[in-house]
Formats: structure tokens, sequence, C-alpha cells
């Protein structure tokens, strides 16, 4: 064997088997490279179809707001009557709300109860006076009735 080398061979031998894993490697890189182009305009494409649908969700949602609404407003309620001798009724207090749709009432408005007073109570007044009534009533019967009329000439003597 010859142990002469000569450095030219050598060198060129080099840059012969090098240049292909030289270019594969600048290959790889720009491959990676516009791999990471295409991912990225991906990644724009996706972001600008979220932001589409986030304005589309949002329209919509403003739009399901005007169509549907809740109206509540107050709700009372008495029952019974205020009679000649005894008042008697019961109050219920709290609120109504109903669905409307594109202002249209659906269903019947819900109520909602928050106090209920009863009251019952007879009223002396009155009583009093309906007492004075039926006495001046049954002296005008009295008086012409002539069995009554000897009964309070009896009165008087004694």
């Amino acid at each position: 064997m010859n142990t002469n080398f000569n450095i030219e061979s050598i060198v060129f031998g080099l840059l012969i088997a090098g240049i292909p894993l030289v270019m594969m490697s600048f290959m790889q890189r720009r491959g990676a490279i516009s791999s990471t182009a295409l991912l990225r305009e991906r990644i724009e494409n996706l972001q600008q179809q979220l932001a589409t649908t986030a304005a589309a969700h949002v329209v919509a949602m403003d739009e399901a707001r005007r169509e549907l609404s809740i109206i509540a407003y107050p709700f009372e309620k008495v029952e019974g009557d205020d009679g000649w001798v005894v008042d008697d009724r019961l109050a219920e207090i709290g609120y109504q709300y109903q669905l409307f749709i594109k202002g249209i009432p659906c269903f019947t408005p819900h109520t909602v109860i928050t106090k209920r007073v009863q009251k019952k109570e007879v009223n002396q007044e009155k009583l009093a006076g309906f007492r004075k009534d039926v006495e001046s009533l049954l002296n005008t019967v009295a008086s012409q009735h002539p069995a009554f009329s000897f009964s309070s000439k009896v009165k008087k003597f004694l």
C-alpha cells in the first residue's frame, strides 16, 4: 500500500460525497420552512374563521334577544266583599311575567304571589246602625199593631 495521499484527491472525494449531504440538509431546511409557512397560513385561516363565527354568533344572539322578551308587571287581586256587617276579603299581591316572541304574547302569564293578606272583621259601627234600623222598624210595626200598642200602655203603668 502506498501511504502517499494526495490532498487534492481527498478534498475532491469529500466534496463529491459531501455535496449531496449538504444539498439534502438545505432541502430539509427549505421543506421545514415551507411547512412552517403553510402551518402559519392555516392557523391564520382558522383564526379568521373563528372570528367570523364569533361575529355571526353575536349577531344571532342579538336577533334572538330581540325576538324573545319577557315582560313583568305588578299583580294585585282582591276577593270577597265588604258586607253589611262583616268585612271578609282576601288580597293577593305579587307580579306576573309573560314570554313574548316578536312582540306577540306566548302562553298565559305566570303569576307569582309574594304576599297574601286576609281581613275578616265585624264592623261595630255598621252593626250598631243595623241594630238601630231594626229597632226603628220593630217600633214602627209595633205602633201599628193593637196588641203591641196595648203592651206599651201597660208598660207605662208599671
